[in-house]
């Protein structure tokens, strides 16, 4: 009877590829899990300035008399008035993107014409800038922001 059995040369070949080996496949796998974290986060963000610009058009084109293109004179007032702002309203909404690290910011522009430059004139100068800019830190650390800008311009002439 023969028995079978590894010799401490195999054995320590056995180490040594272990040993090179499960070091680069855990730094792969750690990788491409910040990667897909990565992506979750920019697929929230997306999720996120979308939600707000959907909100901003749907002002926009609202009969309410403290909404439309008028409410966007006063950026101010628009976003930030305790009860009727833009970040008011949307504060349940917004809140689980929060306390995943997301924050939007919106500016409002002047009124400008369809070249991006204020004219003086009523006729042209009917279009504002809006920009939405969702920022978030990667699990790697780096800060990120993904902007989306648009124009927005009375739906009722």
């Amino acid at each position: 009877m023969t028995r079978r059995a590894f010799t401490l040369v195999e054995a320590v070949i056995a180490m040594v590829v272990l040993s090179i080996a499960v070091p680069a496949t855990l730094a792969m796998i750690h990788d491409a899990t910040l990667a897909r974290a990565e992506s979750a986060m920019s697929t929230r963000a997306s999720w996120l300035g979308s939600m707000v610009a959907e909100q901003i058009l749907a002002d926009v084109a609202s009969d309410d008399p403290q909404l439309g293109m008028e409410a966007l004179e006063d950026a101010t007032a628009y976003l930030d008035h305790p009860d009727a702002g833009l970040f008011a309203r949307l504060e349940d909404a917004i809140a689980p993107y929060r306390e995943q690290g997301l924050e939007a910011t919106v500016e409002i522009g002047p009124l400008v014409s369809e070249s991006f430059t204020t004219t003086g004139d009523d006729v042209q100068d009917i279009y504002r800038q809006v920009v939405i800019a969702v920022q978030w830190n990667t699990p790697r650390g780096d800060q990120r922001s993904a902007p989306v800008a648009f124009l927005v311009t009375d739906p009722t002439p």
